[in-house]
Formats: C-alpha cells, sequence, structure tokens
C-alpha cells in the first residue's frame, strides 16, 4: 500500500491550479515577481491554496538556483576552496615520491 492509496490530496487534480503551478513558474523562474494576491484576485475559493502554492514555487525556484550556483562553484577551481579555505588554484602540488625523484 503506498500513500496514494491512503490520502488524497484535494486539489491534486483541479486543473486551474495546475494551469496556475504552470503560470507561477515561468514567472519566477524568468525573475517577474509573483503576488499571490493577483492570482487569487481571479480565483477567490482557492487562496488558501494559492498562497500555499506561491509560497512553495518560490522556496523552491530559490532552492534550485542555490543548487545551480553551488555546482557551478564548486566545479569553478578558483572558486572551490578546501577545508583549510584555500583556493584550489593556488595550492601547491604534493612533493613526488622519493621513488619519483
Amino acid at each position: 500500500m503506498n500513500v496514494a492509496d491512503t490520502h488524497h490530496i484535494p486539489d491534486a487534480d483541479d486543473p486551474v491550479l495546475a494551469d496556475l503551478a504552470e503560470r507561477i513558474t515561468c514567472r519566477i523562474q524568468s525573475g517577474d515577481p509573483v503576488e499571490a494576491d493577483h492570482y487569487i484576485g481571479q480565483y477567490p475559493a482557492r487562496a488558501g491554496v494559492i498562497r500555499g502554492l506561491v509560497a512553495m514555487l518560490d522556496d523552491l525556484t530559490a532552492l534550485g538556483r542555490s543548487m545551480a550556483h553551488r555546482r557551478a562553484r564548486n566545479s569553478d577551481p578558483v572558486a572551490a576552496d578546501d577545508e583549510s579555505g584555500t583556493p584550489k588554484a593556488s595550492r601547491r602540488p604534493p612533493p613526488p615520491e622519493p621513488s619519483e625523484q
């Protein structure tokens, strides 16, 4: 038995909310400001769900941007630090083993 068998999310199948989620996501990702009140004015009966949706999508977008920034930073040898705080680009390679000299 999975969670879907025991719990039903009441608005999960709502095509209006699916469309709103898509529109809001596109606006957030493009950097446009998103005001929940704008959408609540259009769909007042869904006010609580819209507030939660806007907040959740905003948080998810911020998380995605943060992860992308972290990945970019970790792949940049100048920006990625080790535990000592020394940038990779300025670290010296270890000395050769005695058998390699």
